[in-house]
């Protein structure tokens, strides 16, 4: 990878080389291996790869704040905490929407969960 494309730390720590480095010493396959960083594995404070301070400015750069989930959606999704798999099975035969239509720009998420939770 080009130096200017790397992310350089406010410490000058260089990440994609700090988790290079990190992952020619392991023994096992992890997440660094693909340049995944997750700034709350405690092995990269444990392995001197990264400071406390460091995987705080990991952890705070750029960070994006997860949507709010809407309360129609939400009600849905706790219609499937059932106690037992005979319950949820009658949930899952109900119609996503009570009067049975179905449009795609509305119920689309609805749709998605009904079908997760059929897999599941």
């Amino acid at each position: 990878m080009p130096d200017e494309r790397k992310w350089r730390l406010s410490t000058g720590k260089v990440v994609e080389d700090a988790l290079y480095e990190f992952g020619l010493k392991c023994t096992e396959e992890l997440l660094s291996h693909s340049f995944v960083l997750d700034p709350d594995d405690t092995s990269y404070v444990d392995e001197n790869i990264f400071t406390i301070a460091e995987l705080n400015e990991i952890r705070t750069h750029k960070k994006h704040n997860l949507p709010t989930m809407p309360e129609n959606f939400l009600n849905y999704l706790m219609k499937y905490a059932k106690s037992t798999i005979h319950e949820l099975r009658g949930v899952l035969q109900e119609p996503i929407n009570p009067d049975g239509t179905f449009a795609r720009e509305i119920h689309h998420d609805f749709d998605w969960l009904q079908l997760a939770m059929h897999s599941l």
